[in-house]
């Protein structure tokens, strides 16, 4: 059995042996990881597309990271060698909710002072909420184009509270997992790396065995063959 994982860098190895290492591990089966740390949902999609036809795997898992962030694309980062921010030669740049105006004079030599439209006006407007769904079925489309079955989970955003109106029918044509691992993490007071914001090995491991898989399963799209 052949999982591709997607992800942000909760799907990363930056502080140890992140689920998709432990996944690999615990379902006895190979996995591909496309983490992307830092990325929106938006460049999943691409790496999406790239992994399935490179990589022809039996499933895919993909952990949806925070809705408010925006992807798009980006010349000065075409053809770097990092994961979160080029690939197959298109380059990327995600907005976030903070410190916007260091990374792109970082990337670009630019200094702009964008952060407080971005935020206000477009990182949390109503727009960006019909964005997320909108990334959501662009992904389960390329994965039905394939006949690749997915299943996705949120790091952050619950999806049945944050679904709208107007995409609840969207509920229907996707697996998905109920709750975030955000929750699961915070209920059972796991322990953070030493970022403080991110897991580290052990973490992971114990999220993978009692929740992801578990969860997984239920679903009865992924079996454990």
């Amino acid at each position: 059995m052949k999982i591709l994982t997607l992800g942000d860098s909760n799907a990363s190895n930056l502080w140890g042996d992140a689920w998709p290492v432990h996944l690999e591990k615990h379902l006895n089966c190979e996995v591909i990881n496309f983490a992307s740390p830092g990325a929106g949902n938006g460049m999943f999609i691409d790496k999406l597309n790239g992994g399935i036809q490179e990589h022809h795997p039996d499933y895919v898992v993909i952990q949806l990271t925070e809705m408010h962030r925006l992807t798009l694309g980006e010349r000065a980062n075409e053809g770097k060698d990092q994961d979160q921010i080029c690939f197959n030669g298109v380059g990327y740049y995600t907005w976030n909710v903070r410190n916007n105006a260091d990374h792109i004079f970082k990337n670009t030599g630019i200094k702009i002072n964008s952060d407080d439209y971005m935020i206000k006006n477009i990182l949390l407007s109503k727009w960006i909420e019909n964005n997320f769904f909108q990334d959501i079925l662009k992904m389960q489309y390329i994965c039905d184009s394939f006949s690749v079955p997915c299943i996705f989970y949120s790091w952050f955003d619950c999806i049945d509270d944050v679904i709208i109106q107007d995409y609840k029918w969207l509920l229907d044509k996707i697996t998905y997992i109920k709750g975030t691992a955000k929750e699961w993490f915070e209920t059972n007071q796991i322990q953070k790396a030493d970022d403080h914001v991110h897991y580290g090995t052990d973490a992971h491991e114990q999220f993978v065995v009692n929740w992801l898989i578990p969860n997984l399963l239920q679903t009865k799209v992924l079996t454990n063959k």
